[in-house]
């Protein structure tokens, strides 16, 4: 028996359901501190995170959590001296969520954390946006 392919919008409309209920679900990860395993400072701001899902999103992230030597992963600790705080939890929320709803606010400030952490969806979403306000201006 062959089944034939189909066009059936509800096949599309549950896999969004879906997506959404996964991004606020990890939405509400992101905010349980605890379950993270390890704090980000950023400036005077702690933020707790799961290492997993970092590393999952990050090959950066993924590097130093697969290194039992590195101190940041023994003292389950990251120290962040050239990001801003705000960007950071914008750039947090996109790790977790794949969202990002003030990335219009800051694409440049995204787009170099992105590129520091080769998150490159995240890179491919600020450069547009980049790319969409100059156009904008000229």
């Amino acid at each position: 028996m062959s089944k034939k392919p189909t066009n059936n919008n509800s096949d599309v409309i549950s896999t969004f359901d879906a997506t959404q209920q996964l991004s606020a679900d990890l939405k509400k990860l992101l905010s349980n501190e605890q379950l993270s395993d390890v704090t980000i400072q950023v400036g005077q701001k702690s933020f707790p995170a799961i290492k997993g899902i970092l590393a999952v999103r990050s090959p950066v992230f993924s590097a130093l959590f697969n290194h039992e030597q590195l101190k940041e992963n023994k003292k389950n600790e990251v120290v962040i001296e050239d990001i801003d705080e705000d960007v950071f939890e914008e750039f947090l929320h996109f790790m977790y969520t794949g969202e990002s709803p003030n990335v219009n606010k800051m694409p440049i400030e995204l787009l170099a954390v992105a590129e520091k952490y080769q998150v490159d969806c995240l890179k491919n979403v600020c450069e547009k946006i980049i790319s969409g306000t100059i156009a904008e201006t000229s």
